[in-house]
């Protein structure tokens, strides 16, 4: 049973497709949380507020979150390739990572006003910034590679447009003196 109260929820691992539907019992959901698993329906997600949504789309779409009026903050995974023009009027979407997500078309991420964060990996970047097409007013954006190197780093950075002259790379170990 799902308590009225519940604002956050995690599900972790599940075996099978996570169903959303038990979550309308929530009327307060801010966060919504799906790690290592998946769903094939967002409809639940439409009439609640949340505001921080992290899932991974099994052949759905993203149709049941246009106009949605709290969500702030997505992290999106897809097993197909998705379209993500329904968030083009998502008012209050600020930071977005498509990291995980299989985009269609990255050039809509330009009718994204809002968007303040994006996180892509650099084939995806470099997709976009091919086009020009990034959103006018990014504070922040990350490069989703975990493993790219600096060179790459470096290039994407500049074709945002910052100054990498004096980019330097630290590696080490961060240790206590307990003595």
């Amino acid at each position: 049973m799902i308590p009225p109260t519940l604002q956050a929820i995690h599900i972790n691992d599940a075996t099978g497709l996570v169903d959303l539907a038990p979550l309308t019992a929530a009327p307060n959901l801010r966060r919504l949380h799906l790690n290592r698993c998946a769903t094939t329906d967002l409809t639940p997600i439409r009439a609640l507020p949340v505001e921080s949504l992290r899932v991974t789309l099994d052949g759905c779409d993203l149709t049941p979150l246009a106009g949605h009026r709290h969500l702030a903050s997505l992290d999106l995974g897809s097993t197909t390739p998705i379209d993500i023009t329904p968030l083009c009027n998502v008012q209050n979407l600020r930071g977005l990572d498509l990291s995980r997500a299989d985009v269609r078309d990255l050039t809509v991420l330009a009718y994204l006003p809002s968007m303040r964060y994006l996180a892509l990996t650099a084939q995806q970047w470099a997709a976009l910034l091919d086009e020009g097409k990034a959103p006018p007013a990014l504070a922040a954006a990350r490069l989703a590679d975990g493993d790219a190197p600096l060179d790459e780093a470096l290039t994407w950075s500049a074709r945002l447009g910052l100054n990498t002259a004096n980019a330097f790379h630290v590696t080490g170990t961060l240790g206590s003196d307990d003595g």
